[in-house]
């Protein structure tokens, strides 16, 4: 379990994110990727693979990833966006600790409440699910039992549309309906969603 956690931790992702963006090994270089780089650095492809071997490996799923999905829909399951372990292998592999127990309560905090908004996807209930459809996330139909979307929002999104993902699928329109129900928004924005209209230009496969 310690050598797997060792492999899928934020250090080796650091590792193959400097190799898509074609940067030359260092042991600082590695460093300043894992606490200093990676928000600016992070590639979309980088993401979505990481995100794929977190479903596609038994050992990630089961040990590491997999509790993320084992929850209702519902805010708490983002917190922060990881299974049991993973948020464990989070905070102690990026050496998270170090960063004072204040500022890491603090950072954790926001990341947590950003999480929540992110993963609330019953519409009606507390923190209620505007920020998801503002917000064009189409993670909510990976949490609803389909593989894509793998990303979480935004252009990733365009690499999931190259893959197959439909953004106009049942699940969306299902979701859809019933958040007109409950939540109080400009009913354009509803008419966007399954589009994903104003979330930037995607370019829809092509079905030649």
């Amino acid at each position: 379990m310690l050598l797997g956690t060792l492999a899928t931790s934020p250090w080796l992702a650091s590792v193959r994110r400097m190799r898509a963006n074609d940067v030359a090994f260092s042991v600082p270089k590695l460093i300043a990727y894992v606490f200093l780089l990676t928000p600016g650095a992070l590639d979309d492809a980088v993401l979505l693979g990481e995100h794929q071997r977190a479903h596609g490996s038994r050992f990630e799923f089961t040990v590491v990833h997999g509790h993320h999905h084992d929850g209702i829909p519902s805010a708490l399951i983002g917190g922060p966006g990881s299974g049991f372990w993973e948020a464990v292998q989070q905070t102690v592999f990026a050496l998270a600790f170090l960063q004072g127990a204040l500022l890491m309560l603090f950072l954790q905090s926001l990341i947590i409440l950003f999480d929540m908004t992110a993963h609330q996807y019953i519409p009606g209930v507390f923190p209620f699910s505007r920020f998801v459809i503002i917000g064009h996330l189409h993670h909510m139909v990976h949490h609803y039992g389909s593989v894509r979307p793998l990303g979480l929002t935004g252009p990733p999104y365009q690499l999931d549309v190259d893959a197959g993902y439909d953004p106009d699928n049942r699940r969306v329109r299902w979701f859809v309906e019933v958040a007109r129900q409950y939540e109080r928004l400009d009913p354009v924005l509803f008419e966007q969603f399954p589009r994903l209209s104003g979330s930037g230009n995607l370019r829809r496969r092509s079905r030649a």
